[in-house]
Protein backbone atom coordinates (compact mmCIF):
# COMPACT_ATOMS: atom_id res chain seq x y z
CA UNK A 1 0.00 0.00 0.00
CA UNK A 2 1.30 3.14 -0.70
CA UNK A 3 0.63 6.60 1.30
CA UNK A 4 0.59 10.11 1.43
CA UNK A 5 -0.91 12.69 3.18
CA UNK A 6 -3.46 13.16 1.01
CA UNK A 7 -4.57 9.42 -0.12
CA UNK A 8 -3.84 5.39 -0.58
CA UNK A 9 -3.47 3.51 -3.14
CA UNK A 10 -3.73 -0.31 -2.85
CA UNK A 11 -1.26 -1.63 -5.83
CA UNK A 12 -1.45 -5.03 -5.07
CA UNK A 13 -3.75 -7.12 -2.61
CA UNK A 14 -2.09 -10.36 -0.26
CA UNK A 15 -3.23 -12.94 1.82
CA UNK A 16 -3.78 -12.47 5.48
CA UNK A 17 -3.01 -13.29 8.29
CA UNK A 18 -0.72 -15.76 7.83
CA UNK A 19 2.29 -16.66 5.71
CA UNK A 20 2.28 -17.19 1.96
CA UNK A 21 2.69 -20.78 1.85
CA UNK A 22 3.17 -21.59 -1.83
CA UNK A 23 2.73 -19.88 -5.88
CA UNK A 24 2.64 -21.53 -9.22
CA UNK A 25 2.25 -19.45 -12.57
CA UNK A 26 0.49 -21.06 -14.84
CA UNK A 27 2.02 -22.68 -17.98
CA UNK A 28 0.51 -20.90 -20.35
CA UNK A 29 -1.41 -18.19 -19.58
CA UNK A 30 -0.36 -15.06 -17.33
CA UNK A 31 -1.99 -16.01 -14.08
CA UNK A 32 -0.02 -17.07 -10.49
CA UNK A 33 -1.89 -19.15 -7.88
CA UNK A 34 -0.96 -18.49 -4.62
CA UNK A 35 -1.52 -20.49 -1.16
CA UNK A 36 -1.87 -17.98 2.48
CA UNK A 37 -2.67 -19.15 5.70
CA UNK A 38 -5.50 -16.70 6.46
CA UNK A 39 -7.75 -17.34 3.04
CA UNK A 40 -6.55 -20.29 1.22
CA UNK A 41 -6.14 -20.30 -2.59
CA UNK A 42 -6.15 -17.50 -4.90
CA UNK A 43 -5.43 -17.21 -8.19
CA UNK A 44 -4.03 -13.91 -9.77
CA UNK A 45 -3.97 -12.13 -13.09
CA UNK A 46 -0.39 -11.41 -13.54
CA UNK A 47 -0.48 -8.27 -15.24
CA UNK A 48 -2.83 -5.94 -12.91
CA UNK A 49 -2.52 -8.50 -9.97
CA UNK A 50 -6.41 -8.84 -10.10
CA UNK A 51 -7.66 -11.68 -8.17
CA UNK A 52 -9.64 -13.58 -10.74
CA UNK A 53 -10.78 -16.80 -8.13
CA UNK A 54 -10.68 -17.70 -4.31
CA UNK A 55 -11.24 -21.03 -3.13
CA UNK A 56 -11.56 -21.86 0.85
CA UNK A 57 -10.47 -25.12 1.63
CA UNK A 58 -10.71 -28.07 3.78
CA UNK A 59 -7.68 -27.22 5.78
CA UNK A 60 -4.40 -24.76 5.36
CA UNK A 61 -3.13 -25.05 1.80
CA UNK A 62 1.04 -26.06 1.08
CA UNK A 63 2.02 -26.43 -2.03
CA UNK A 64 -0.24 -25.75 -5.47
CA UNK A 65 0.07 -26.78 -9.18
CA UNK A 66 -1.33 -26.12 -12.13
CA UNK A 67 -2.87 -29.22 -14.21
CA UNK A 68 -2.64 -28.67 -17.53
CA UNK A 69 -4.89 -29.54 -19.82
CA UNK A 70 -7.58 -28.77 -16.66
CA UNK A 71 -8.86 -25.76 -15.43
CA UNK A 72 -8.52 -26.28 -11.71
CA UNK A 73 -5.46 -26.52 -9.29
CA UNK A 74 -3.85 -28.90 -7.77
CA UNK A 75 -3.60 -28.56 -3.72
CA UNK A 76 -1.45 -29.92 -1.22
CA UNK A 77 -2.61 -29.66 1.89
CA UNK A 78 -1.78 -29.55 5.66
CA UNK A 79 -4.01 -32.46 6.86
CA UNK A 80 -2.09 -34.70 4.45
CA UNK A 81 -4.81 -34.67 1.47
CA UNK A 82 -4.50 -33.51 -1.86
CA UNK A 83 -7.88 -31.63 -3.53
CA UNK A 84 -8.62 -30.63 -7.35
CA UNK A 85 -9.54 -26.74 -6.38
CA UNK A 86 -12.07 -26.22 -9.45
CA UNK A 87 -13.77 -23.23 -8.50
CA UNK A 88 -10.44 -21.19 -8.70
CA UNK A 89 -10.46 -21.32 -12.48
CA UNK A 90 -11.13 -17.59 -14.05
CA UNK A 91 -14.51 -17.77 -15.43
CA UNK A 92 -16.14 -19.71 -12.52
CA UNK A 93 -18.19 -16.84 -10.84
CA UNK A 94 -17.47 -13.23 -9.86
CA UNK A 95 -14.28 -12.10 -10.08
CA UNK A 96 -12.33 -12.53 -6.46
CA UNK A 97 -15.65 -14.23 -5.46
CA UNK A 98 -15.10 -17.26 -2.77
CA UNK A 99 -16.17 -20.80 -4.23
CA UNK A 100 -17.49 -23.17 -2.03
CA UNK A 101 -15.26 -25.27 -0.25
CA UNK A 102 -16.17 -28.91 -1.26
CA UNK A 103 -12.94 -29.57 -3.72
CA UNK A 104 -12.76 -33.31 -4.22
CA UNK A 105 -10.28 -34.92 -2.43
CA UNK A 106 -8.21 -36.63 -4.97
CA UNK A 107 -5.39 -38.30 -1.86
CA UNK A 108 -5.97 -38.95 1.59
CA UNK A 109 -2.93 -41.63 2.22
CA UNK A 110 -0.79 -39.41 4.70
CA UNK A 111 -1.32 -37.82 7.83
CA UNK A 112 1.74 -35.03 7.30
CA UNK A 113 1.77 -31.84 4.84
CA UNK A 114 1.64 -32.40 1.53
CA UNK A 115 4.85 -29.91 0.56
CA UNK A 116 5.51 -30.40 -2.77
CA UNK A 117 3.42 -30.97 -5.96
CA UNK A 118 4.90 -31.57 -9.62
CA UNK A 119 2.51 -33.07 -12.55
CA UNK A 120 5.30 -34.73 -15.06
CA UNK A 121 5.42 -33.23 -18.77
CA UNK A 122 3.05 -35.79 -20.03
CA UNK A 123 0.44 -34.56 -17.61
CA UNK A 124 0.02 -38.17 -16.55
CA UNK A 125 1.52 -38.07 -13.09
CA UNK A 126 1.58 -36.57 -10.10
CA UNK A 127 4.80 -36.31 -7.81
CA UNK A 128 3.61 -35.34 -3.89
CA UNK A 129 6.10 -34.33 -1.56
CA UNK A 130 5.37 -34.59 1.82
CA UNK A 131 7.09 -33.05 5.33
CA UNK A 132 8.71 -35.91 6.55
CA UNK A 133 10.39 -36.99 3.54
CA UNK A 134 7.88 -39.82 1.68
CA UNK A 135 7.28 -39.05 -1.80
CA UNK A 136 4.20 -40.58 -3.83
CA UNK A 137 3.79 -40.67 -7.08
CA UNK A 138 -0.03 -40.59 -8.59
CA UNK A 139 -1.73 -41.49 -11.93
CA UNK A 140 -4.11 -38.59 -12.57
CA UNK A 141 -4.50 -39.87 -16.04
CA UNK A 142 -8.31 -40.39 -15.29
CA UNK A 143 -8.81 -36.77 -14.10
CA UNK A 144 -10.44 -35.73 -11.00
CA UNK A 145 -13.93 -37.46 -12.23
CA UNK A 146 -12.05 -40.78 -11.41
CA UNK A 147 -12.12 -40.39 -7.73
CA UNK A 148 -9.22 -40.65 -5.44
CA UNK A 149 -5.95 -41.29 -7.25
CA UNK A 150 -4.00 -44.51 -8.08
CA UNK A 151 -0.46 -44.83 -6.17
CA UNK A 152 1.89 -45.64 -8.02
CA UNK A 153 4.80 -46.03 -6.31
CA UNK A 154 6.09 -44.26 -2.73
CA UNK A 155 9.77 -43.74 -1.79
CA UNK A 156 11.62 -41.63 0.85
CA UNK A 157 13.80 -38.46 -0.15
CA UNK A 158 15.93 -36.62 1.59
CA UNK A 159 15.82 -36.44 5.65
CA UNK A 160 13.03 -33.22 6.33
CA UNK A 161 10.39 -31.79 4.22
CA UNK A 162 10.47 -32.31 0.23
CA UNK A 163 9.70 -28.46 -0.76
CA UNK A 164 11.08 -28.95 -4.53
CA UNK A 165 9.98 -31.66 -6.90
CA UNK A 166 11.17 -31.59 -10.67
CA UNK A 167 10.59 -33.58 -14.02
CA UNK A 168 13.50 -34.41 -16.72
CA UNK A 169 11.73 -32.79 -19.76
CA UNK A 170 11.23 -36.27 -20.59
CA UNK A 171 9.67 -37.38 -17.74
CA UNK A 172 11.49 -40.28 -17.09
CA UNK A 173 13.57 -38.67 -14.00
CA UNK A 174 12.36 -37.32 -10.78
CA UNK A 175 14.27 -34.89 -8.44
CA UNK A 176 13.98 -33.70 -4.96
Amino acid sequence: MEVSQSHSETRAQGHAPGALRAAAAHPTLQEVATLGDGDGLRVWAAGDRAVLGRVALPSPGRSVAYWPGRAGLLVGLASGAVVYAEGAAPGAGAPGAPRDAAAPVLSARRTRAATALSVDPSGRRLAVGFEHGVLDLLDISGGPEAGPLPILCTGKGPAGAIDRIDWSEDGKVLQV
